[in-house]
């Protein structure tokens, strides 16, 4: 037997074959010597054996059956394994049983059967032999309905506990008369557990030589603790010899004749001395760790021996709710502690591959809407199950501002199959200078209609995001923060900058972050996509999200507990395109670089980690050009390797004319020699165009500016239609990344991020080139593409449009 959580060492007289017997009535077989029919899952049956040694239930074929509803034919059948002691029980519980016992402790069955077990007016049978075997014992009335129970009162088949009475000592082996408990048991009340795990029975054929008084102890320790000494007498009858005490198990356990000690693993007691009178022993008890100790004491003289049987655990910790835990801040007041906390698991995400933990919920939680009632458990040492309640004794930790419990020291499955938490209902926009704070941890659900607002890191991380009333939008792509209407051209000052501010908060209010409870980078394959086109475009909708809130990298997310079901928002159509006979487009390329062009050079310093990741890069891009087929593209982010053979540009025609047919593309060499070079960045801008739809006019040029660490290409092209001139510029401004940001470059707080004040420069510097440009093609119709890193009504563009450059 084992008790959990409370530790109680039970000392129970077990008599092993060659004993001297105590004097009383003989046992033939096992018997039932309580049966349990408590609240919920709690049922039970326990099993004695009087008959003097040792009982293996596995060889003799021992069942339980069980008749339903007055059937006569067994609805259940439970084979019996394991050896049941001389002297000792063996209980058989429902595998969602929780007994708690008279110290606290949980009590843990020898064997456990997930079926659905027994009500008040069902038999119970035990055979040996198998399900066609001889009946050894029964409860109940084989094809007969008594209503709701036998019996009355407490001594009744239904909502109480049974034990057989000490002094019977043999089964009721007739299964068809008429079952009256009162006759040979004795009630208790609902979920009364307190005998379970041991029987007191007169059922024994002679006397013992040693006879050990009481028959049990309970001791309280905490994990490294040392228990309040107690003590037991040992009596001599007869016996022949010294009777030696040996605790080898567990090795906690230490003896003394003397209160106080020193106490000792083992010694020995002189044969007079105990014949004549009880000795006393003191017992202590040292516990080394959480886990459950199980064993016996040994005392023996000569041939004659007397068994000692122990059992236990440490000492309960006192609860600490998980409300408090979490408490009302963003960080636990606990943080670095050791709790011990109860809560249903809520959502398992143990799994290789997933979040190396689990959820757990409190069922009832505080009702305060400040503090969360769900906690996340980082864990893969202890399986559970989503329904389980767990008790958790682990350290609270703040990993990266989530408060968790971690280094679990114990955990221990009290009942299964239990009703979720109601998810908290969760509507966006949350309320000004609100967060998820107050649900991290806890199920909660949407009753929106959510919308695809972005999905820029779900093919890394499996991330998209969410947001109420329709997709989001950068705030300075309609909102001027120096104008009101935006359709002013101003470009410095902050007039109008609480507007912006104030739709970003809104948006950040109306979004949320869907996660794919996966911590794989780049996953094999990427979740959430419509099957039949393997994409997820914005616009898409999800109803109904329900998930456990988490918080990582900076985000609060939603770890879906039920699979997300969207609705996916069709392909756009092929924009109209009006009478035209060149088409003009930009494309960037995300960092196209090609090794060093014969197949190796790889990882490369910003793109391609190997050849087979720069292939698929390459095919894709490949595609994605010859559909759009455009007679002169500006390309964006390429490696910035020149123009030959084997560079990156050169590279990129090549695939696209072998996609297409040879010729149909060509590239602009880079201007070196003309106004200056490519830069010195690693990736640069290029031009290449069809040379059937275009013919270059002069060489390229560059602007030289150095307020352009990438510098703007520019190329004149000659229609082959209507032979007029015009130029084609593509430019990159500088990105709104912090690294490196100093002075006016920082973050400015006005949304336009940081290195505003580099692109205010480079649109200006790109203004003068514009002039530049027309004088060396002789031509002033000029198409400018690129990346301006820039949205429509910020700063750089605004000078741009009041410079005269006319946004399509």
């Amino acid at each position: 037997m084992k008790f959990k959580s409370t530790f109680a060492i039970a000392m129970a007289a077990m008599l092993i074959p060659g004993l001297n017997k105590l004097l009383a009535q003989s046992a033939s077989d096992v018997f039932i010597s309580e049966y349990v029919e408590g609240s919920s899952n709690n049922k039970a049956l326990e099993f004695y054996n009087g008959t003097g040694a040792p009982v293996n239930l596995g060889s003799g074929n021992y069942v339980i059956q069980m008749f339903f509803n007055g059937n006569a034919v067994a609805g259940l059948t439970i084979p019996l394994t394991g050896t049941i002691a001389a002297n000792d029980v063996f209980v058989l519980t429902t595998s969602q049983a929780a007994f708690i016992t008279a110290n606290g402790g949980f009590f843990t069955p020898d064997q456990t059967s997930s079926a659905s077990w027994f009500n008040g007016d069902d038999a119970i049978v035990l055979k040996k032999g198998g399900a066609s075997g001889t009946v050894v014992d029964a409860i109940g009335q084989i094809g007969f309905d008594p209503g709701s129970e036998y019996g009355t009162g407490l001594i009744s088949t239904a909502d109480n506990t049974l034990r057989r009475i000490v002094s019977d000592c043999t089964g009721d082996i007739n299964t068809s008369d008429a079952f009256v408990p009162s006759a040979k048991w004795e009630g208790f009340a609902t979920d009364d557990f307190s005998g379970l795990g041991s029987h007191t029975s007169s059922c024994t054929s002679s006397q013992a030589k040693i006879v050990v008084t009481p028959a049990s102890l309970n001791f309280i320790t905490t994990p490294g603790g040392v228990s309040a000494e107690q003590s037991y007498t040992v009596k001599g009858n007869g016996v022949t010899g010294d009777i030696t005490i040996s605790t080898s198990t567990p090795s906690g356990f230490a003896v003394s004749t003397v209160s106080g000690g020193p106490y000792t693993a083992s010694l020995s007691l002189p044969q007079a001395a105990v014949n004549a009178a009880p000795v006393t022993v003191y017992v202590i008890y040292t516990n080394g760790s959480s886990v459950i100790e199980n064993g016996f004491i040994l005392h023996q003289s000569s041939a004659d021996t007397a068994t000692l049987r122990l059992s236990g655990s440490v000492a309960a910790a006192s609860l600490t709710p998980i409300y408090q835990i979490q408490g009302a801040n963003a960080s636990s007041s606990l943080a670095g502690t050791t709790v011990t906390t109860e809560g249903i698991v809520t959502a398992d995400f143990q799994g290789a591959g997933q979040l190396n933990g689990f959820y757990i919920q409190d069922s009832t939680g505080d009702g305060d809407t400040l503090t969360s009632d769900g906690i996340f458990v980082f864990n893969t040492a202890f399986a559970v199950s989503v329904g389980d309640k767990v008790r958790v004794t682990a350290t609270v930790d703040e990993f990266n501002n989530l408060t968790e419990l971690k280094d679990l020291t114990s955990l221990t499955v009290l009942s299964s199959a239990n009703t979720l938490p109601t998810p908290a209902p969760v509507s966006l926009p949350l309320s000004v200078n609100t967060t998820l704070e107050r649900f991290e941890g806890m199920l909660v659900s949407f009753p929106q209609t959510l919308t695809v607002t972005e999905t820029f890191t779900l093919a890394r991380f499996g991330e998209v995001s969410l947001s109420a009333g329709g997709r989001l939008f950068n705030p300075t792509n309609f909102i001027d923060l120096n104008d009101d209407p935006a359709s002013g051209t101003t470009s410095t000052g902050t007039s109008n900058v609480a507007a912006v501010t104030a739709q970003q908060d809104l948006n950040n209010r109306r979004r949320i972050l869907l996660d794919d409870g996966s911590s794989i980078q780049n996953p094999a394959v990427v979740p959430y996509l419509n099957p039949l086109d393997t994409t997820l475009r914005s616009g898409s909708t999800l109803a109904g999200l329900t998930g456990v809130v988490d918080f990582a990298f900076g985000s609060y997310r939603i770890q879906p507990v039920i699979a997300p079901s969207f609705s996916y928002a069709p392909r756009p159509a092929v924009p109209s395109v009006g009478e035209a006979n060149v088409k003009v487009a930009s494309f960037n390329v995300l960092n196209y670089f090609n090794g060093n062009g014969a197949g190796g050079g790889f990882p490369t310093s910003r793109g391609a980690n190997t050849l087979v990741e720069f292939n698929r890069q390459r095919a894709k891009i490949i595609s994605a050009i010859k559909a759009l087929n455009a007679d002169i593209v500006g390309l964006i982010e390429i490696e910035n390797d020149g123009s030959g053979s084997n560079s990156a540009i050169a590279d990129l025609v090549n695939g696209l004319n072998a996609a297409t047919a040879p010729g149909t593309y060509a590239l602009i060499a880079d201007p070196t020699g003309v106004n200056g070079n490519t830069g010195t960045d690693e990736i640069k801008q290029a031009i290449i165009y069809k040379p059937s739809a275009v013919t270059p006019s002069g060489l390229a040029k560059a602007d030289m500016d150095p307020a352009h660490n990438r510098p703007p290409i520019a190329q004149a092209f000659i229609s082959n239609a209507s032979g007029e001139k015009f130029s084609v510029v593509v430019t990159h401004f500088k990105s709104k990344s912090c690294t490196g940001a100093s002075g006016l470059n920082t973050d400015q707080g006005d949304g336009q991020g940081c290195f505003n004040q580099s692109r205010k420069l480079q649109s200006i510097a790109f203004l003068v080139f514009m002039e530049t440009v027309k004088d060396y093609s002789g031509d002033a119709d000029i198409i400018a593409v690129g990346d301006y890193n820039a949205y429509g009504e910020e700063d750089p563009l605004d000078i741009l449009v009041n410079g005269g450059l006319i946004k399509l």
